[in-house]
Formats: structure tokens, C-alpha cells, sequence
């Protein structure tokens, strides 16, 4: 009996020492994705280029979004390589041109809910928020600069979701992600994959017209 009861002692001693690292691992990779998200929104400049693939149809949209604080923006959409639009912002006027050859005019929109829906652009937070089966995967350099590799499944927009995620080691800021969305309707069936760049270049130029 008291055999039994150490065999169980030991058994459970080694199950613990595999699970307790497995966990403060889960607990790493999360603190990481999360101090990642941070310091993006901490950088006095930043540049997102988000490019989305419709498997199915093989149509692309690509946003470009620019931020210098506190507040100079820059936003640009496109439709398969076609600009349908720009938008310019100095903190107090807002300008739009809708189309590559429209006339730049003024917009009236709040400078803190066009900040807010730029960041909307940007999947990063929501995908992290949600995350789970997350794994280091090793490093990589992204354009020169080294970076630790994550992978995770997460939702996005209510949707399923893989996630592959670039963040500099020096920084610990995000240098690229991948993202693949499914959502298997019938009526309405979704699976697109969106690549996404990011700078902090702090030399970035933003020149509103008129300005």
C-alpha cells in the first residue's frame, strides 16, 4: 500500500513538472503578444500596410494607415491596385479625395473617432485579446531587424481565425502578421488571408493639404 501510494506521489510530481512549465510558457507567449500591442500604441510614429486576399474570388484590398502623435494622420484605400481613397488629418481639419484623380476636399469628422476607426484598421488587438493555442515558433529577421515568431488561432470580426505574428526582439514591437479568416456558410462563405507590415519609422511624414 505505502508502495502504491509513492508510485502515486512520484507520478504526480513528474505530471507537475511538465505541466508547470507547459503553463508558464502559455502565461509568456501571452504577456509577450500583450507588451507587443503596447508598445505599437506607445510609438510617437507608425505605418500600417494591411493587404486582404479573397481566396475565393482572388480580389485584393490593401490600407495603408499612417500615425505621427499626437495627432497627424494619414489613411489610403485601395481596390485591387486602384486608390478609391485618401484622407488627411492635422488634429483640427480633415481633408478626403475620393478616387486616384478626385479633388481634395474638406471632411468634417472628428479627429478622435477617425484616430479611433484608423486603429480599427489594425486586427492586431482584437486577434490578441482572443487568442489561444498560442506557441512560440522560434526566430526570424524581418527586413534585417530579429524577431521572435508566435502563432495562435483567435476570432476576428466573429469569425475563425490562424494568426502568425512577427515581434522584434529589440523593441518588442510588431513587424508583420499573417492572418487566414474561414466562416463556412452557405449563403455567405468567407476565406480570406491578410498580410500586414508595420513601421515606426520616426522620421515618417504626414503633409496635409493646405497646410
Amino acid at each position: 500500500m505505502k508502495r502504491s501510494l509513492l508510485c502515486s506521489s512520484l507520478a504526480l510530481a513528474v505530471i507537475g513538472t511538465f505541466l508547470a512549465p507547459a503553463a508558464r510558457a502559455d502565461e509568456d507567449v501571452t504577456e509577450a503578444l500583450k507588451k507587443a500591442v503596447q508598445a505599437q500604441l506607445d510609438a510617437p510614429a507608425f505605418r500600417m500596410r494591411s493587404v486582404s486576399t479573397d481566396i475565393t474570388s482572388n480580389k485584393t484590398s490593401a490600407v495603408t494607415v499612417e500615425l505621427v502623435k499626437p495627432n497627424l494622420l494619414y489613411w489610403k484605400s485601395e481596390e485591387n491596385a486602384q486608390v478609391t481613397m485618401e484622407m488627411w488629418s492635422d488634429g483640427t481639419k480633415t481633408y478626403m479625395r475620393q478616387g486616384p484623380a478626385g479633388a481634395v476636399r474638406p471632411f468634417a469628422m472628428d479627429i478622435n473617432s477617425l484616430i479611433t476607426q484608423a486603429r480599427q484598421v489594425n486586427p492586431l488587438e482584437e486577434l490578441i485579446t482572443k487568442a489561444r493555442d498560442l506557441k512560440f515558433v522560434g526566430p526570424e529577421e524581418v527586413n534585417g531587424v530579429r524577431a521572435s515568431v508566435y502563432t495562435f488561432k483567435s476570432l476576428l470580426t466573429g469569425m475563425d481565425s490562424s494568426a502568425k505574428l512577427w515581434i522584434s526582439d529589440a523593441e518588442s514591437r510588431p513587424l508583420k502578421s499573417e492572418t487566414e479568416t474561414h466562416r463556412d456558410l452557405k449563403a455567405a462563405p468567407v476565406h480570406k488571408k491578410t498580410v500586414i507590415t508595420y513601421e515606426y519609422d520616426p522620421s515618417i511624414k504626414i503633409v496635409v493639404p493646405g497646410s
